[in-house]
């Protein structure tokens, strides 16, 4: 029953409250035009028109509450009929590309936002971490384009190969969380997953940004001063190489 009918119950109830005051607000003048029989017969259909329009009023607000708690109840179905497509959806994906992998981390961080499941709060936590790792690799390939575009140097164009082979070993680690919850879809076990992946990727993320630093640095160099930020270059790229080859 919609807003109409409730306040139509309201109003009757107002009405049986106002007739039945009536009625006994002029008890003593009733009785005396037309005896007692008849005040007693008009306080009895007050009385009566009070409690049915009371009565109708509970019933339009105990179906307003039914029909409420059925719509909350289909909402919440499509809601999970919609995650459950969202779900399937992301189960077909390759996931080859890094954005791919990042969005799929993003997804499962807002489907688990408020999720009461146990652990599904720390997955959505843990799942947003690894998305912003994802983001800050692809800020720091930025950053090395940035450095490429101003410095004519032929010695760091390796660079950009080897902060795309960083970002590929990022997404193939990212990816074991994926896994463990595709194949568990266990909030915990996902969780467990991930801190692993996240320590991993924080390791290779430092680097890069030393890496970066040392690029930086060996851009801004005299000649005089090369050899040290050779060297040093060079180490950087060890270490980066070597990040590549652990996965």
């Amino acid at each position: 029953m919609g807003n109409r009918s409730r306040v139509a119950g309201i109003i009757g109830v107002l009405f049986s409250l106002l007739v039945n005051a009536l009625v006994r607000l002029n008890r003593d003048d009733i009785i005396i035009n037309s005896g007692y029989g008849r005040w007693r017969t008009y306080s009895t259909i007050a009385t009566i028109l009070m409690v049915v329009s009371i009565v109708a009023v509970i019933v339009i607000f105990v179906i307003s509450l039914l029909r409420f708690a059925q719509q909350k109840k289909a909402a919440a179905n499509e809601a999970l009929r919609q995650r459950e497509s969202e779900r399937a959806a992301q189960s077909k994906r390759k996931l080859e590309d890094p954005e791919d992998v990042r969005k799929y981390f993003l997804e499962l961080w807002r489907e688990y936002q408020d999720s009461p499941r146990p652990g599904g709060k720390e997955m959505s936590k843990r799942a947003r971490e690894i998305a912003d790792q994802l983001q800050k690799m692809n800020d720091y390939q930025q950053r090395l384009e940035n450095l490429l575009t101003i410095n004519d140097i032929g010695a760091m164009q390796s660079a950009r190969e080897i902060l795309q082979q960083l970002e590929d070993a990022i997404c193939r680690a990212s990816k074991l969380a994926i896994n463990q919850y595709i194949a568990t879809e266990d909030p915990e076990a996902f969780v467990e997953a991930a801190k692993l992946v996240i320590a991993s990727n924080q390791q290779k993320l430092d680097g890069v940004e030393k890496y970066l630093t040392t690029l930086a640095d060996y851009a801004s160099k005299q000649d005089g001063d090369m050899d040290d930020a050779e060297a040093s270059l060079e180490l950087y790229c060890q270490q980066m190489r070597s990040m590549i080859s652990e996965g």
